[in-house]
């Protein structure tokens, strides 16, 4: 189901040690995120959502997620998800593991 989920989504695939490339662009307060896994490509928007919150769309999902972590490390944990503006239970709510870091001069995504 997870995947059959992930795949309408167009999230990539679960990969190990996978080229990784980001770019952002700004427009007013929102952020649009364009990422490629190896050779899978996808796009979200991230707006500010109040202290230590962003929400984060990814065509017609929403999720609220609350960002966690100190200067070296950030995590993004999902609180609340919507489905074309439909609150989404908490059994159908998207769960993943996130981490940000930098080491050695490299930015780092652990998903």
């Amino acid at each position: 189901m997870a995947n059959l989920v992930a795949s309408a989504f167009q999230f990539p695939p679960a990969q190990e040690d996978v080229a990784v490339s980001v770019s952002v662009s700004c427009d007013g307060e929102s952020e649009t995120c364009f990422r490629r896994f190896g050779n899978k490509r996808f796009r979200s928007v991230l707006s500010p959502a109040g202290a230590g919150r962003v929400y984060e769309r990814f065509g017609p999902l929403t999720v609220l997620v609350s960002l966690t972590g100190d200067e070296c490390v950030m995590g993004m944990d999902v609180t609340r998800a919507w489905f074309l503006s439909v609150p989404l239970p908490q059994w159908l709510r998207p769960r993943s593991v996130v981490r940000e870091s930098v080491a050695d001069g490299r930015f780092q995504f652990f998903v």
